[in-house]
């Protein structure tokens, strides 16, 4: 584990801190997302490019000249919604349809789990448009520990500067859903998660979603 603590929390640079930002997806989300990392070519990085370019605001920590922590949040309105749409299509659509990740038969089967398995989030979700939303918040193994509550500061900060008065996120059991209740987020909405069926064989997860006033 690396010793240092301190992180510079700075709006991400896609041209500087993509390749760092890529490896805190990689290494946040393994676990679970093994089988579209190991079997394709890209996709984590063309995530990560996605997630981005549609959110209001990205924060990297920096640590030793590196991104070692990603946050990316998105305000809840209209225009969000309709980036979103966008460069679901152009950075992940499109290069998925044309082949440019090389999808094994494995990964496929995969994706179309997951993303069936997350779409109750979309219909259970309390959304309130002109309120936030954190999107993504991962780090690299080696740098955990205060990384994610120095970007969370950064992130509702900056909402609170908007003028919104609560924030959401949504996670599950799979992953550090108890760094949320730790912050000071409500669960508000649980459920049974299907996404994993074929990464976690054999293990049962539940959704939840997390509100916190800001």
């Amino acid at each position: 584990m690396v010793e240092k603590k301190e992180y510079l929390v700075r709006k991400y640079d896609p041209k500087k801190d993509l390749e760092g930002a890529t490896k805190c997806m990689i290494e946040g989300f393994d676990h679970i997302l093994w089988p579209l990392y190991d079997y394709t070519e890209g996709f984590a990085e063309a995530f990560v490019k996605m997630v981005t370019n549609f959110c209001s605001s990205t924060y990297i920590a920096e640590a030793d000249g590196e991104a070692r922590g990603l946050l990316a949040g998105s305000y809840m309105d209209m225009k969000q919604l309709q980036k979103f749409s966008q460069y679901a299509i152009t950075d992940l659509g499109l290069p998925f349809m044309t082949g440019r990740f090389k999808f094994h038969p494995f990964a496929r089967i995969n994706a179309v789990r997951i993303v069936a398995g997350f779409l109750p989030f979309a219909f259970k979700h309390p959304f309130k448009l002109n309120a936030s939303e954190t999107v993504l918040l991962c780090s690299q193994k080696d740098y955990r520990g205060g990384i994610g509550r120095a970007m969370m500061d950064a992130w509702l900060e900056d909402s609170r500067g908007y003028g919104f008065d609560d924030s959401t996120v949504c996670t599950d059991s799979a992953l550090s859903w108890d760094f949320y209740e730790r912050y000071g987020f409500n669960r508000i909405v649980e459920f049974p998660m299907i996404a994993y069926h074929y990464s976690r064989p054999g293990e049962k997860h539940t959704g939840y979603i997390y509100r916190i006033g800001i």
